[in-house]
């Protein structure tokens, strides 16, 4: 009996999203006036400082309106919504990356988010990264006045999958340092491909022997 593998590679869509940060707990009777310390996973991505250790004070932060601390200036410009995400505040003398990753480690695409500087005008920098290697990289002034969105519309790709998005804020104010929030991110998550393997049957051979019998 013969066997026929059949292999059928099946491809489901792939899936859109926005990360708008409003499923935080609330700010508001924070200890901490500023906001909070991000320190889990949101919607299956991890924030962290490529400088600074997970947990210290110049990974990211987040705070909700109507916090006190929050209510006026570039920090009520930010947000869309009640919630927003931003940079340490105290990283006025360092060069501190800030990087977004899917918590478990798959390829994603970064479609675009919504950046604000604070205190001064500013120029962010978007690097996306696959293994180490630098997939798209672009540069936008931002606003302390206003929002900005920054997207990686102008910079199609043959295959602009990441692993890593780092953030940088070029431009630093004296007092305060590169400090800016984001809010409102748009992603894809590519399709995965999966194999089916189908076992078909697709013929059965048998080979009869006749005995013949001759009787002279």
């Amino acid at each position: 009996m013969k066997i026929l593998i059949a292999t059928i590679a099946i491809t489901t869509s792939a899936s859109a999203g926005i990360v708008t940060f409003e499923n935080l707990p609330s700010t508001y009777n924070s200890s901490n006036d500023a906001g909070e310390q991000l320190r889990n996973f949101v919607d299956g991505f991890t924030f962290t400082s490529g400088a600074y250790n997970w947990g210290s004070q110049d990974n990211w932060y987040y705070y909700n309106i109507p916090n006190p601390y929050l209510s006026s200036g570039a920090y009520a410009i930010g947000v869309n919504g009640t919630t927003a995400l931003y940079s340490g505040y105290y990283n006025s003398n360092t060069n501190s990356t800030y990087n977004i990753s899917r918590a478990d480690g798959s390829l994603w695409k970064f479609n675009q988010a919504v950046f604000t500087s604070v205190w001064a005008m500013g120029n962010i920098q978007l690097v996306g990264l696959r293994n180490g290697v630098v997939v798209f990289s672009l540069a936008q002034n931002i606003s302390n006045t206003q929002q900005t969105i920054v997207s990686t519309s102008s910079y199609p790709g043959p295959d602009d999958r990441i692993d890593t998005l780092m953030i940088k804020n070029h431009i630093a104010n004296t007092f305060y340092g590169k400090h800016f929030i984001m809010d409102n991110m748009y992603y894809t998550l590519p399709a995965p491909s999966v194999l089916a393997m189908i076992g078909l049957t697709v013929c059965g051979t048998s080979n009869r022997r006749r005995k013949n019998t001759n009787e002279n």
